[in-house]
């Protein structure tokens, strides 16, 4: 290895590990809610609904975000708007950590949502400019790994943790460290191998390049591919988490008749199950069975498991523990979808075209997530007094059933299928 090629992947492991770093965080704000659901709810006096809209308020906000977040990190960058985003993301996590009622949790939320709504694609954008893109598939893989350690954070070891101290003072320390994370960012961060100093780049090339903006946004809307993946991210994903989001440990201590712990274990087993998905599924896309087939079978597995736990009277531990480690395997098909949405996106345009499909799945989770808990406060009664989960359910079967359709009708790149 010559020195350059070695001094050019120290600049990329520092570069990622710290966009990774805001990535987790970001993962971790989007889980846990659902481990905390409960003593939110005590400390708030809040009901399902109000506590579903906490939840749904940080999606809310991560959906609006990514467009502008993908013609920044376009036009300048992943340092600056992941940097700059963060700092915003971890005063938001101080306002929900000191909040004193429904409203100002709910701003919080908010806040955190606009923050941390650039750190997936202005990763992805750099991913694009530091990694060869017949590699795309695999460094998108290792991205939402990241992210994954995050969510996995915000299961069994927050559980743990808030046997020791309150679910406020972990979302004030997480605040703190947010800031100091995107100072980090801001100064040790590169965009392109270029601009740490490296003559060639074996990706698509610089950001922040001049030119007319709403030229590039609109010959990408106009490919068919990434409204298709749009629906596809949201189908899969999209179900995932806005139920693990707020609702899976709900769902398995009133169903399944588990504890908050034992709930939350599986639910942290389930995102170690994501995490170890995603590079096989990116290892599969790339080299043995293509990316859209991949697409279809994870999509058709998907609406499988939500039909069971609808029609499932009451299934045990190791039943959802089964089921939502085969949800999360089989939510790698995310790296698919993002590599498609790449190789279809004009060069200029990449962060916009990831932008688009990633508010698709963030912006479904949103919903579903709000959706959710109005259908559980409207069906409450004798029989279910904490809701008819059966029917909640039964929206993120239907849910699926689009990403299926959607995924069917994907067209791949013949360059990227496996012959």
């Amino acid at each position: 290895m010559t020195r350059d090629m070695h001094m050019f992947r120290r600049w990329r492991a520092l570069t990622f590990t710290l966009l990774y770093l805001a990535f987790a965080v970001a993962f971790f704000h989007r889980v846990a809610p659902t481990v905390i659901a409960s003593d939110m709810a005590e400390s708030l006096g809040a009901s399902a609904f109000a506590i579903g809209s906490i939840g749904a308020m940080y999606y809310y906000a991560y959906s609006l975000m990514q467009i502008p977040s993908g013609i920044l990190a376009d036009r300048i960058g992943p340092r600056l708007s992941v940097g700059g985003s963060m700092i915003l993301g971890g005063l938001g996590s101080i306002v929900f950590a000191l909040s004193p009622d429904v409203f100002t949790a709910n701003l919080g939320r908010l806040i955190i949502g606009l923050g941390v709504a650039f750190a997936f694609v202005g990763t992805m954008r750099a991913a694009a400019s530091w990694f060869d893109p017949r590699a795309y598939a695999m460094a998108t893989s290792w991205i939402i790994l990241a992210g994954n350690a995050g969510a996995v954070l915000a299961g069994s070891p927050l559980a743990w943790l808030l046997n020791y101290v309150s679910w406020r003072s972990v979302f004030f320390g997480i605040g703190l460290f947010s800031v100091a994370l995107a100072l980090a960012v801001l100064w040790l961060v590169r965009d392109t191998p270029a601009r740490a100093g490296f003559a060639s780049s074996p990706g698509i090339g610089p950001t922040g390049t001049g030119g007319a903006i709403w030229p590039r946004l609109k010959d990408a809307l106009r490919q068919r591919n990434i409204w298709l993946s749009l629906l596809a991210g949201g189908g899969i994903m999209g179900g995932y988490f806005g139920f693990t989001g707020v609702w899976a440990v709900p769902y398995m201590e009133v169903r399944s008749g588990l504890s908050q712990q034992q709930a939350a274990d599986i639910l942290t087993v389930s995102l170690f199950a994501l995490a170890a998905g995603v590079p096989v599924c990116g290892w599969l896309a790339d080299r043995v069975i293509g990316r859209k087939p991949l697409i279809v079978i994870c999509a058709a597995a998907c609406a499988v498991i939500w039909l069971v736990l609808a029609a499932w009277p009451s299934p045990g531990y190791w039943m959802m523990l089964l089921l939502l480690c085969a949800y999360g395997i089989a939510g790698g098909a995310m790296v698919a979808i993002f590599a498609i949405t790449k190789e279809q996106s004009p060069p200029a345009a990449v962060g916009f075209s990831i932008a688009v499909v990633n508010t698709g799945l963030f912006g479904a989770a949103a919903v579903l997530q709000l959706v959710l808990g109005w259908v559980l406060s409207l069906t409450t009664s004798p029989a279910y007094p904490q809701g008819n989960f059966v029917a909640a359910v039964a929206l993120l079967l239907g849910g699926s059933t689009i990403g299926l359709i959607a995924g069917l009708m994907l067209k791949e790149n013949p360059q990227h299928a496996v012959e």
